[in-house]
């Protein structure tokens, strides 16, 4: 007996139909992820730079935190343009007037304040009022990293040959952070600048950093010194595709990377790569590099640092120790009757000296002199 099921026509044309539909979505799923998806370098052609070298003079301006690339970022510019003359412009910022080639003006400055300044001084020697190009580059790094750079930057004599004991370059370390003026004047002197400049916050410009893989493009379309620059803003995590978001952006610049710390002190490296895997901000330490500046504050945060411990306002602080003064009267009125008559007979009105000089007046009058209101006598007992 044949028990194979038989199956009509019908049936094999409607299987026949799904598996080519499956085939068919499954075909069209893969085709539309391939188009969608895009390489890194793809990415940086469709946001694209304005700027042309070949076209006009140009003003390249490094407005950077130390320690966030500065030096890869200037020898970029000054290689590429091939820049001989050095002029100490103000005392915190660098020129190189005249680069031989493009007809470029290279600056670099930690400052966003000079930035604008030497910028504003770089177009009056333009010649023939000429209206430049403007480029600048910035940077952001990990607030952490960051100090143990900046830190060991400072104290690289003493570091570099690797004498100091562990424990101690972490003591010396934490009392680098409680000092924090130097940490203050570092962490403040481009990026909130900058921000306000192009009309941006950081925190959006992280969500930009995150989506690019590393790099934002701003264009400042106001009318103040940074007028019509163009902002590259990078991420340090993302240093490994500075080169190819650099070259990629501004064909004519080549990227120079800048050695690493381990290459300059190799006696260093271990210890210097041990405190930046291990060494965590206390809430103290956050305290004081914050110092109550907002916009070191918004920088931890978008980083995902932030105090431990529950902040507590100074006005918080005096509503509760208000409320627990409250709380400490209350029970007053909870209590039995006789302990309330004593309380209460505490607080009555006293009787004034005409009462007292009265016919009629008895010592007894005064228990029936009208007692304090509750709400009185909260008063009273929290005066």
């Amino acid at each position: 007996m044949n028990t194979s099921l038989n199956t009509s026509p019908k049936k094999k044309l409607r299987s026949k139909t799904l598996r080519i539909g499956l085939v068919a979505l499954a075909g069209y799923a893969y085709f539309s992820s391939d188009v969608n998806s895009s390489t890194p370098e793809e990415d940086i052609k469709r946001n694209l730079s304005n700027i042309d070298f070949d076209k006009s003079h140009t003003i390249a301006a490094v407005v950077n935190t130390a320690k966030c690339g500065t030096g890869g970022m200037q020898n970029s510019l000054v290689q590429s343009f091939e820049c001989k003359e050095q002029v100490q412009l103000y005392e915190r910022t660098v020129w190189h007037p005249n680069c031989e080639k493009n007809n470029v003006h290279v600056i670099r400055t930690h400052f966003s304040d000079e930035g604008g300044d030497a910028i504003e001084y770089a177009r009056k020697n333009i010649p023939d009022g000429e209206e430049a190009q403007c480029l600048i580059m910035s940077g952001i790094r990990n607030p952490r990293d960051w100090a143990i750079s900046r830190f060991v930057e400072r104290f690289k004599d003493d570091f570099c040959d690797g004498n100091v004991p562990y424990e101690e370059l972490k003591q010396r370390f934490h009392e680098f952070l409680m000092e924090n003026s130097i940490v203050q004047v570092s962490l403040l002197g481009a990026i909130p600048g900058l921000m306000k400049e192009f009309g941006t916050t950081l925190q959006d410009q992280m969500e930009i950093l995150k989506e690019n893989k590393g790099y934002s493009l701003i264009t400042n379309t106001g009318d103040g010194p940074y007028r019509g620059c163009e902002l590259l803003f990078l991420q340090m995590e993302y240093h490994y595709r500075w080169k190819e978001i650099i070259e990629g952006q501004f064909p004519g610049i080549s990227y120079a990377k800048n050695e690493k710390r381990q290459e300059r002190c190799p006696n260093f490296a271990d210890d210097y790569e041990r405190i930046m895997a291990e060494y965590e901000f206390s809430d103290e330490e956050i305290e004081a590099i914050i110092a109550g500046e907002d916009s070191i504050r918004q920088y931890l945060e978008v980083y995902g640092i932030g105090l431990k411990k529950e902040e507590v306002s100074d006005s918080e602080e005096e509503a509760k120790a208000e409320m627990t003064s409250k709380e400490k009267a209350v029970p007053m009125l909870r209590m039995g009757s006789a302990e309330a008559e004593v309380e209460f007979s505490l607080a009555r009105k006293l009787p004034s000296t005409e009462e007292k000089e009265s016919p009629n007046y008895t010592p007894s009058r005064l228990l029936r002199h009208e007692k304090m209101s509750a709400i009185d006598m909260i008063m009273k007992a929290l005066e």
